[in-house]
């Protein structure tokens, strides 16, 4: 059973009395935050305290929080009196939590007996909430007011995300590990880490048309070329990590769990192909082998990463005033201007053979809406009145 349960917190641009709030945790534990916020302008501060159901404090412990429209996690650890403190929030509403869900196996083969605890049945699943996860991240943002119609900005951020189960799948996101006796041996870049995320966004306005410096007199050349704008927006962030398992049999694994075996890294062989990496070959085959019976992989998890992405996006858009109180405007939008291909992780079960481990089959997006489709065009003609 998944005993978590999450508290949101609304963070609001002015100081607020702290609230309590508990929450029932595994074993009777009952986290309960008290948290405060204060802002200035558009950041803000949570923090709280965490405390057990007969009101001690717990100190080190994770506090996870996640804001609910952007998806933003930062993390905190708290004092030896069980107080935790995150600044710098943009304002909204987030998500608090620690002892993150756990998937794992229990009544597996004890190594030492080569028998389970209970013979009479077989693997069972197991859901907990014994996983922690932490993100640490550095965040630059730089912005140009509207100056002569021209409006720039850019944000910058350099991150890290740290856990020891995540599978990036958002439904119960949790994997079962190689070897279910040792949950801190899972502890590697989460699947959510991207290191360097990039964002710039621009708005021009032409100089030409009313409150223009230039045919801002009535006339045919200020009906064509006044009142336009054009838009623009590059984005771009380095990959995912890629988790590279292989297919074992029960009676090759010291436990007897299949579930998310990963091979040994042959030592002094590069992740890199010897040619490059490329869609049919991403990852370098010849850097795994298949660990000798009784034992586990020694390879980590999320040891190789996915390709990264970027991609530009155009708008241009004409305004006509046709009434004192009626407006028409044209919009054009391209989306994936310069047609970049954006490529989907690699195949990553080596167990798949030469042709199929490694490469890549797939897009990050194959749908037919949003970022990483081929280039779409569309238009918009819209009445204000």
């Amino acid at each position: 059973m998944n005993f978590e349960r999450k508290q949101r917190h609304q963070v609001f641009p002015r100081p607020v009395l702290p609230r309590r709030q508990s929450f029932l945790k595994p074993l009777g534990l009952v986290l309960c935050f008290i948290s405060s916020a204060i802002a200035q302008l558009d950041r803000a501060a949570l923090t709280g305290t965490v405390t057990d159901s007969s009101g001690r404090a717990l100190p080190e412990t994770t506090v996870v929080v996640q804001q609910a429209a952007t998806g933003l996690r930062r993390a905190a650890t708290t004092s030896r009196n069980g107080v935790y403190s995150i600044p710098e929030l943009p304002v909204g509403a987030y998500t608090v939590g620690t002892h993150l869900l756990t998937l794992s196996e229990v009544n597996v083969v004890n190594p030492l007996t080569g028998v389970r605890p209970f013979p009479a049945f077989g693997q069972i699943d197991w859901r907990g909430n014994a996983s922690n996860s932490e993100y640490e991240a550095l965040s630059v943002a730089l912005r140009r007011s509207v100056s002569r119609g021209l409006l720039l900005s850019a944000n910058y951020t350099w991150s890290h995300e740290i856990d020891d189960g995540s599978n990036g799948s958002g439904d119960g996101d949790s994997l079962t590990p190689q070897n279910v006796a040792c949950q801190p041996c899972e502890r590697a870049s989460g699947a959510f880490d991207v290191r360097h995320v990039l964002n710039v966004n621009a708005m021009y306005e032409l100089p030409f048309g009313g409150n223009r410096p230039y045919l801002n007199q009535p006339g045919v050349l200020r009906n064509i070329l006044g009142s336009w704008e054009i838009n623009a927006i590059l984005s771009a962030r380095t990959g995912f990590p890629v988790n590279v398992t292989l297919d074992r049999s029960s009676s090759d694994v010291p436990d007897g769990n299949t579930n998310n075996q990963r091979p040994n890294l042959v030592p002094g062989a590069p992740l890199t192909p010897p040619g490059g990496r490329g869609i049919a070959e991403w990852i370098n085959p010849a850097a795994f082998s298949v660990p000798a019976p009784g034992t586990f992989g020694n390879a980590p998890r999320n040891l190789a990463r996915a390709p990264g992405t970027w991609q530009a996006d155009m708008g241009i858009a004409k305004r006509v005033t046709l009434t004192e109180r009626a407006q028409l405007q044209f919009r054009t939008d391209i989306f994936n201007l310069f047609n970049h291909s954006q490529y989907a992780a690699p195949q990553a079960d080596l167990s798949s053979g030469p042709g199929v481990f490694a490469s890549i089959i797939s897009t990050v997006n194959t749908g037919p809406v949003g970022t990483g489709t081929p280039r779409q065009i569309q238009f918009m003609l819209r009445l204000s009145f």
